[in-house]
């Protein structure tokens, strides 16, 4: 799922007992009066980033603007980018976590035939359905309470997805079912005292092919859960253009020290960074691991190139509705910009587990749209399926996100490059997508080392501060646009960090 949060996240914004970005740092030899070595020949792409949320706010309508008379179905194809796993977690021993993929135990040619289940792509759908109508952030726990490490200051984060000082605007979930963001209103919703049925259906996606799909069983790297109290990845006060702006100051997110002194963050400054994303890249397959019950997995994951048909009923929406709906699953995006004798924007959905190793990579093709017609003749009823070319006076070729969406918002450049199967490749090509990793001398590198190598303590002002912070996807290279990327160094205590776009350094002692 794309959104920043999960109701079923337990973890504290604010909290500093994670080693990911944390100040009550132990002591621990591999730290301790040693001093901080940027190695500026080896750097990472974090995994994940976000999409920044529109500060115009939440798009909501009343529920009579949305009424429509539209009922049909989409014909789509599923081709994977990259391997693929979309796990049967019914049947997998505890034990020993190998993942098969998930089918209706229907055997075919010798090998068992793969099954995507139609709510893993509804679920998908949605994510990336509320990205482009600027909905609501649909499964996010608005009323959960986030403090500081003093547990003076407190904020909801109804509070903090109040990006446009609008409650009407919010992106918190929808509660009424009078006034909904475009995602409910189409996939429904449910509230405490409300709820909207759907109006959409998703049929299970079945393999279209004749030979074994499947790529070979592997053992994946580990795979943690997120860390949403890693405030410097998570959250946003300063951004990396800010630090290297700040020449003597330090900060974390309870104090900020400046020529004027400390100064106590103003808390609604901390901000939401948006709705949270993996990269796009091609699995790195390592084929020495070891599985590891309680760290990491076996998958036999489906090969690139995989095709599977699925379908997508809809029931009494908009025309707008459905352009909307077509646009989002095709996600095609008009311009000539050309990378590798290819088109440089190819935009792809995510689905399935491993996806911050590079898996679950998607392509989605509406290949026709029927839409049904009812008469009543001579007391008679007859339903009809016209073309849904004919219905909405237009070539389905025709609809995309171009002529769907505004392209000039913040909101969608940043999705532009976090759903373009094409941008990490063509504008940092040979950089591994990896959590950012540290070494001490003579040991093994370890996140666990990166993040506590970020933070770093003044003596002169007894502070705690961060080096640097996620990168923002707006400073990320773009050759399309003829831009660098942001370019700059962050300097604290004789240490000097390289900003280079979304790259991110290693640390060592």
């Amino acid at each position: 799922m794309s959104n920043f949060y999960n109701r079923n996240n337990n973890h504290n914004h604010f909290n500093r007992n994670n080693n990911h970005g944390n100040f009550n740092r132990k002591s621990n030899p591999d730290f301790d009066n040693k001093p901080v070595k940027v190695d500026s020949n080896v750097s990472y792409i974090n995994p994940y980033n976000f999409i920044s949320l529109n500060k115009s706010g939440c798009k909501r309508y009343d529920a009579l603007e949305r009424e429509g008379s539209l009922t049909g179905y989409i014909e789509c194809e599923l081709t994977t980018k990259t391997e693929t796993i979309v796990p049967d977690t019914e049947n997998v021993d505890k034990e020993k976590p190998e993942f098969k993929f998930y089918n209706y135990c229907e055997t075919k040619n010798g090998f068992t035939v793969p099954v995507i289940p139609g709510s893993e792509i509804r679920g998908m759908l949605r994510s990336d359905f509320e990205v482009f109508t600027d909905s609501c952030l649909s499964t996010v726990d608005g009323k959960k309470s986030f403090s500081d490490e003093s547990k003076k200051h407190s904020r909801s984060l109804n509070e903090l997805l109040n990006v446009a000082k609008d409650l009407n605007k919010s992106y918190s979930p929808c509660i009424d079912k009078k006034s909904l963001c475009e995602a409910c209103n189409l996939f429904g919703f449910v509230a405490d005292e409300n709820a909207k049925g759907s109006k959409i259906r998703i049929s299970d996606a079945l393999y279209d092919g004749d030979t074994n799909p499947y790529a070979e069983y592997r053992v994946l790297s580990d795979l943690a859960s997120p860390h949403i109290s890693n405030a410097t990845f998570y959250s946003l006060f300063l951004s990396n253009a800010d630090l290297a702006n700040m020449d003597e100051g330090y900060w974390n997110y309870l104090y900020q020290y400046t020529s004027k002194g400390k100064e106590q963050i103003n808390l609604p400054n901390i901000t939401i960074r948006g709705r949270k994303m993996y990269w796009h890249h091609k699995p790195i397959i390592k084929k020495d691991l070891i599985l590891k019950p309680k760290r990491n997995c076996a998958v036999t994951p489906v090969k690139e190139g995989t095709k599977f048909k699925f379908k997508v009923y809809f029931e009494n929406i908009t025309n707008r509705d459905l352009e909307h709906l077509i646009a989002v699953i095709n996600l095609d995006y008009d311009s000539d910009f050309m990378y590798k004798n290819k088109k440089y924007y190819d935009l792809c959905h995510k689905i399935g587990k491993a996806k911050p190793l590079g898996y679950g990579s998607i392509k989605l093709d509406v290949k026709d749209v029927q839409v049904r017609k009812v008469e009543v003749k001579d007391g008679k009823v007859s339903y009809q399926l016209l073309p849904g070319s004919e219905v909405l006076g237009k070539d389905l070729k025709d609809i995309n996100l171009n002529t769907c969406f505004d392209t000039n918002t913040q909101t969608f450049k940043d999705a532009l490059k976090m759903y373009n199967f094409n941008y990490l490749d063509a504008n940092y090509e040979r950089v591994p997508v990896n959590y950012p990793q540290g070494q001490p001398e003579g040991k093994k590198e370890t996140g666990f080392f990166w993040f506590n190598f970020n933070s770093g303590e003044n003596k002169e002002t007894n502070s705690k501060y961060f080096l640097m912070v996620l990168p923002l996807v707006s400073e990320g290279r773009d050759i399309a646009n003829n831009y660098p990327g942001l370019k700059a160094t962050i300097k604290r205590d004789g240490v000097e960090v390289p900003i280079d776009g979304l790259k991110i350094p290693k640390y060592n002692k």
